[in-house]
């Protein structure tokens, strides 16, 4: 193992991110922005550096803990150097304000609401191709990661955060459901912490807690006006439908569809660079830099706030009027770099067999009906999109993009349809994100409004029913599963393996390549799949990844029809087997592979029986 791929797998990793944060503080201040924006967004700037770092060096060496400790080296070294500079020169930070101590307050009990929820397995985490098997993926050394079940095609997907949650897994020596939930958790907390001095610097100081709750709380009313025949548990969640298309969840039920766990941090802290003003080179180099992190981390909140925060930036460079048009074509070459960076690190811009622009067509609405459609969003959003307006009304800084930002996603939302998912409706999730802070600033600002008399009672009140509207979505999401009522989600369960299903994974792991696939029947094929190893089954979101229907079909037939024509089982890449010992047709077509020489028995594990094609 070398040393870079040592210090992936040592808790040295963890040091070496913490001591890059005094790298991300500098660029921070090098890019113009305050010492206070600096010290709460090191850590958002550092990730993004170790992210595009392991993502290049990944793709140069095919080996993720190589490229984990080289990211971690790249940031971590500059830091250490610029910690020592500062240690000497006194100034390792003062003592924190009152206000600091309320929004970390704020932020615990954040992260106590979602501790529930984080021990389950919401979103794609424990499918063939979700997050679980990918993390797994990752912890095998594999870079890029393959589709699962097709690997001769790379994961055409933002795996960013499954990125991040591997090398703290490898790090930290955990398994990988404990490494997502780790990284979900950690980001969540630390999301309200950047929402909150975004709050600061675009309406006032006193409302950044306001608008880190709203931000990461908001959401619609699913429970107003829903079927009576739901379960308390489905109207909470929001979990039914209107014309077959489910409810919008809440911004906080999105974070554990893990690439937003990532996504919204790394777009919060776009924002907030782009709140802040200036003209340097620097600090577009800085945006670009975010760009390009925030599209292998979310795709959706890439195309929004990146397009969003480009536009703000050349309407304030025409603001003031300081060479304008030299500054636009900074911007515009920026964003090219950032875009064409991006594009060359694989994730969502991997090529595939099948384009996904295709599976995009116009639509007249979210549903099919118009008034469907005025219902779903009405249940989606509530009193959101008012609230949201006249805070974002009241912004200083900031709302020429935050207005595009929710303006361009809703015009998105109902005009365009994605055939193969619901996931058009993710353009919703970045509203509800921004319209729930500013819900939450105009709730601070009527809350905490000085009036003359005996007004400041019902002002408190007044703001505290505001806030309540609008993140009452976001807590009710939680409530419901951490008392665990019924209809609420259940997630998937990460099932106890079988003990010779785990004897035959150790003996493939070591074994089998990372383009071979493993035959074990269906009903048991998941677990394979979640310990990291290529699975010959597909699942169903697996033509969402732009494998063509063909390909799947031809691999179906060939499981369920158990071919006795060994070349066509190796034209799909299946070159290992665990099958029962006994009465099993599958063990009888190898048996009978074995005699011919075509195959050998690798392992007997209880009652199975591994083997591998020669």
């Amino acid at each position: 193992m070398s040393l870079l791929a040592t210090l992936a797998t040592s808790p040295g990793l963890v040091v070496a991110l913490a001591a890059g944060g005094w790298l991300g503080a500098g660029a921070a201040r090098a890019a113009g922005l305050s010492a206070r924006s600096a010290a709460v967004l090191a850590p958002a700037l550092t990730l993004a550096a170790w992210l595009v770092t392991t993502l290049a060096v990944g793709r140069w060496t095919g080996s993720f803990l190589t490229a984990s400790g080289a990211g971690a080296l790249a940031v971590g070294a500059p830091g250490a150097w610029l910690a020592v500079r500062a240690a000497r020169a006194g100034r390792l930070g003062g003592s924190p304000r009152r206000r600091d101590l309320v929004l970390l307050a704020v932020a615990l009990g954040l992260v106590a609401l979602v501790l529930p929820a984080a021990e389950k397995h919401f979103h794609d985490e424990a499918s063939i191709a979700g997050h679980v098997s990918t993390v797994s993926r990752l912890l095998r050394d594999h870079y890029p990661p393959p589709y699962p079940a097709f690997p001769e095609w790379e994961f055409r997907y933002h795996y960013g955060f499954d990125v991040l949650a591997a090398a703290i897994a490898a790090a930290l020596h955990l398994p990988a459901p404990s490494g997502i939930d780790v990284a979900t958790v950690g980001l969540w907390g630390y999301a309200a912490l950047i929402a909150a001095r975004l709050g600061e610097l675009v309406w006032s100081p006193r409302v950044g807690v306001f608008v880190a709750l709203g931000a990461l709380l908001g959401g619609g009313a699913p429970f107003v006006a829903a079927p009576s025949w739901l379960e308390l548990g489905e109207r909470l969640c929001g979990a039914w439908r209107i014309e077959g298309i489910w409810l919008n969840p809440p911004v906080a039920s999105y974070f554990f569809q893990h690439p937003f766990a990532l996504g919204i941090p790394l777009a919060l802290t776009a924002l907030v660079v782009h709140a802040e003003g200036g003209a340097g080179l620097a600090r577009l180099a800085l945006l670009g830099g975010l760009g390009v992190a925030l599209a292998h981390a979310q795709l959706v909140l890439f195309l929004t706030v990146g397009g969003s925060v480009l536009l703000g930036e050349g309407l304030a460079a025409w603001a003031r009027e300081e060479r304008w048009l030299a500054r636009a074509g900074w911007l515009i070459g920026v964003g090219a770099a950032a875009a064409w960076a991006a594009t060359r690190l694989g994730g969502f811009f991997a090529p595939g067999p099948r384009g996904l622009a295709g599976a995009l067509q116009w639509s007249g609405g979210v549903t099919e009906s118009t008034w469907g459609s005025l219902r779903w969003l009405a249940h989606s959003f509530g009193a959101l999109p008012l609230l949201g307006a006249i805070g974002l009304a009241g912004a200083r800084r900031a709302r020429a993009a935050l207005g595009v930002l929710v303006g361009g996603s809703l015009t998105v939302l109902v005009s365009v349809r994605y055939s193969e998912s619901w996931d058009i409706v993710k353009f919703a999730t970045v509203a509800q994100l921004v319209l729930g802070a500013g819900a939450g600033a105009l709730a601070g600002r009527v809350a905490l409004s000085r009036p003359a008399g005996a007004g400041l009672g019902r002002r408190a009140l007044a703001g505290g029913v505001l806030l309540l509207v609008t993140i009452a979505a976001g807590a009710a999401f939680h409530v419901a599963i951490a008392a665990d009522l019924d209809g609420a989600l259940e997630g998937d369960h990460l099932e106890p393996v079988p003990g010779d299903d785990a004897c035959a994974i150790a003996v493939l792991a070591p074994r089998a390549g990372r383009d071979e696939l493993v035959y074990r029947s269906r009903g048991s094929s998941l677990a394979y799949a979640q310990a990291g190893l290529g699975s010959a089954w597909p699942d169903y979101p697996t033509r969402q990844f732009g494998i063509p229907q063909a390909m799947i079909n031809a691999r179906t037939k060939l499981l369920e029809s158990l071919s006795p024509d060994l070349a066509a089982w190796r034209a799909h890449g299946i070159r290992w087997w665990v099958v029962r010992s006994e009465r099993d047709r599958m063990q009888e077509q190898l048996e009978a592979w074995r005699a011919a020489g075509q195959a050998e028995e690798i392992a007997r594990c209880g009652r199975l029986v591994v083997y591998r094609a020669r």
